[in-house]
């Protein structure tokens, strides 16, 4: 394995490759607590969040009005 740093925009990320090919990337988690580090990095979660975009949306106004309907 061998760290490497590649330039992104105005970042600079470190990554790790292993055989040549990169395997990890490094990303800092400074500030940040776990029940906002985890879902960020779970292939679970985002599949969910893909799934939920794919869904049909109302706008703010239609969901206003379906709220006061049931008052």
């Amino acid at each position: 394995m061998w760290f490497h740093t590649s330039s992104y925009s105005t970042l600079s990320l470190p990554f790790i490759t292993r055989r040549g090919k990169p395997a990890a990337l490094l990303v800092g988690v400074e500030g940040k607590d776990w029940e906002t580090i985890i879902p960020e990095t779970d292939p679970t979660f985002w599949k969910l969040i893909q799934q939920r975009r794919k869904e049909p949306t109302i706008s703010l106004k239609e969901l206003k009005a379906r709220l006061n309907r049931k008052r």
